[in-house]
């Protein structure tokens, strides 16, 4: 599992594009090789690679969080939730997933409209977040987002405030945060999609809020503050809660969103400056909707 690696949805199945041993790409159905069920064409798909090996994430018809599971030359499909005894997850919904020295981490909405995780550390269990940390509920159709850094492990969602709160384990204790309190940042309306990151700055929290600019709830020990990107580099509006992407490499931070101009923008942070680039313009690319999805990541 060196090779890249794509995975997407075709007939209810998941697929993958992978490089072969001769240098070709090649297509694999991975429902039909581990007999797994089938799955809504719009679902999004998770995933993470550890030393365990690499681990896809979906869920299919039966709403349950299933994993495709590759270790050892061999793909296997494992039903989390029945493992898990968890409560299952509304099909439109989507997962985050991080590894780090604790073990293996999902998150999501689940149809209880709490937070909650399944954790691996020699056996998958489920924890419900929100019950532990007597937080907010989520938000109907909102995702979560979610990393570890050297500070511990962050889960990021939408609550039934429309405030952005962040639940926070630093061992022993999961903690909730109210950051749109915290930070005096605008609401966040239903169904909104988060991106985070940490890097050597801190850590970012993206998202469209509800006066339509891209926002982002930033960390840099010891505050939490807001941002209004949009305002800072004089991009045009967002749909709120609409899809963002983000990533940080060695050329800076990149926030990636599809404004109504149709067109992807990237706001671009090379310190000290955040700057808007219109990239569907720059490129000679087609325009899109703002409400699709948006997926971004350094390629090297």
């Amino acid at each position: 599992m060196t090779s890249p690696n794509v995975f997407y949805v075709a007939n209810q199945h998941v697929q993958q594009l992978f490089v072969d041993g001769g240098g070709n790409w090649a297509n694999q159905d991975l429902t039909a090789i581990t007999n797994g069920p089938s799955t809504p064409p719009t679902i999004e798909l998770g995933g993470f690679t550890d030393s365990y090996g690499a681990h896809v994430l979906y869920v299919p018809f039966d709403q349950h969080v299933h994993q495709l599971y590759f270790n050892h030359g061999n793909w296997v499909d494992q039903d989390l939730t029945a493992i898990t005894h968890g409560p299952t997850m509304p099909i439109a919904g989507a997962t985050a997933a991080f590894a780090d020295g604790y073990g293996e981490h999902i998150l999501y909405r689940a149809s209880d409209e709490h937070v909650h995780q399944l954790y691996f550390n020699g056996n998958w269990v489920d924890q419900d977040l929100t019950a532990i940390t007597h937080a907010a509920t989520v938000y109907p159709g909102s995702a979560v987002a979610a990393f570890a850094d050297g500070y511990g492990e962050h889960v990021f969602y939408v609550a039934s405030d429309q405030h952005v709160h962040q639940l926070y384990f630093n061992h022993p204790n999961w903690v909730d945060q109210d950051l749109t309190a915290i930070t005096h940042g605008p609401t966040a309306p239903a169904g909104s999609r988060l991106a985070a990151f940490a890097d050597g700055y801190g850590e970012h929290v993206l998202y469209g809020a509800s006066d339509q600019h891209v926002h982002q709830l930033y960390f840099h020990h010891p505050n939490w503050v807001d941002q209004d990107l949009t305002a800072i580099t004089h991009g045009p509006t967002a749909e709120p809660g609409g899809s963002v992407a983000t990533f940080a490499d060695d050329a800076g931070e990149h926030v990636f969103y599809i404004p109504w101009d149709e067109h992807v923008h990237q706001l671009w942070f090379k310190a000290p400056n955040w700057v808007d680039y219109d990239m569907t313009a720059l490129s000679n690319g087609l325009s899109t909707s703002p409400g699709i999805g948006i997926v971004g990541f350094s390629a090297g």
